[in-house]
């Protein structure tokens, strides 16, 4: 994506994305390393979980920001002259400061943390509930419950059809719901974050049914998983741990002149 920034003596700069990635917190510190070592960032912006781009006074950042989808945990950016990285961190980012040069010892901290997190992974038909501390699995529970298929046929029969379906989904729901409340329940005052994974759809329904998991703080950041159980949850964390770093570099184009 092109981001053309201000004209100027027939010249305007453009930022073009050069690289996306998902990095682990060891791959994550070391593009950190790389970027120390090149000397290029001349300064270091952190914006806070919930802040709001439109309040950046900044051009050239709130261009780039506008081309960044998941904002919900903060951002961090790094600038230099002719090119900017951006972290976005796995975990919600609470500081909003501008440090001049390259300064990224918050996001380090945070990345060197070790937080409880309550996860819940549901498809339709099943569900995975775990609790993950020390980096380890240390409570969970995985099931399955029938869900049929949509009925394709019309009349009567569809109507029964469909409102079994919902019961079915119901009873998978009201299940999950109470399997999470046990598994939780001796970890409530220590669960630092909560994560859901599995059917956008699927989650949004379920938190209707089962408003109490609200309780902790919730990710927005929806987890992939193809199949909720034992696998997943043992697997799950280094998702959660995902930073996503995307760079800019800055492109320069001269303005054709309109003759017409």
């Amino acid at each position: 994506m092109v981001h053309p920034i201000a004209p100027k003596n027939n010249v305007y700069k453009e930022f073009q994305i050069q690289m996306k990635s998902y990095l682990s917190p060891q791959r994550t510190i070391s593009s950190l390393n790389q970027i120390d070592s090149e000397s290029w960032c001349q300064e270091t912006i952190f914006f806070p979980r919930g802040f709001d781009s439109k309040n950046i006074p900044d051009q050239k950042i709130q261009r780039i920001i506008n081309e960044i989808d998941f904002l919900d945990n903060g951002i961090v950016i790094f600038v230099g002259n002719n090119k900017v990285t951006v972290l976005i961190p796995p975990l919600p980012m609470m500081i909003e400061k501008s440090f001049p040069g390259f300064k990224p010892k918050p996001i380090i901290d945070l990345l060197n943390n070790c937080p409880i997190f309550a996860v819940v992974l549901i498809r339709l038909g099943n569900y995975a509930i775990g609790v993950i501390k020390d980096h380890k699995l240390q409570s969970s529970k995985t099931g399955s419950r029938l869900v049929k298929n949509r009925h394709k046929k019309g009349g009567s029969s569809q109507r029964r059809f469909e409102r079994g379906r919902e019961r079915q989904i119901k009873e998978l729901f009201d299940k999950i719901c109470d399997t999470a409340k046990r598994i939780f329940t001796p970890y409530e005052n220590e669960i630092d974050y909560i994560f859901f994974g599995g059917d956008k759809h699927v989650i949004s329904n379920f938190h209707l049914r089962c408003p109490s998991v609200k309780k902790f703080d919730q990710i927005e950041r929806r987890l992939p998983v193809h199949r909720p159980g034992l696998k997943a949850l043992q697997s799950i964390e280094k998702e959660i741990w995902k930073t996503h770093l995307i760079e800019f570099i800055e492109t320069q184009n001269v303005l054709e002149e309109n003759n017409a």
